[in-house]
């Protein structure tokens, strides 16, 4: 989970995507964008290769959804949390 505090916590190392609008409101609705605290804003990213930095849309949350706070990995990825909301048992 990233938190929406420019300037704090560690670098974030990902991938970029191309997506039609389709695609990004079906990510917004996965991401609950809309919903207190759930952010999708526009950010500016370095290639990991060298070249300019591109802008690109990233997730975040507001810190107080992160309560208690944690760090490391989870335990189990089989969390409903981490599963796809199409992939669920009990969709």
């Amino acid at each position: 989970m990233m938190l929406n505090q420019p300037g704090k916590g560690l670098r974030v190392r990902g991938e970029l995507y191309q997506v039609e609008d389709a695609r990004l409101a079906a990510i917004d609705a996965i991401e609950s964008v809309g919903k207190p605290g759930n952010l999708r804003l526009s950010v500016e990213v370095e290639p990991v290769i060298g070249g300019p930095a591109l802008m690109a849309f990233a997730y975040m949350k507001a810190p107080e959804l992160a309560m208690p706070a944690h760090t490391g990995l989870p335990r189990r990825l089989s969390d409903r949390r981490f599963i796809p909301p199409w992939c669920r048992a009990n969709a």
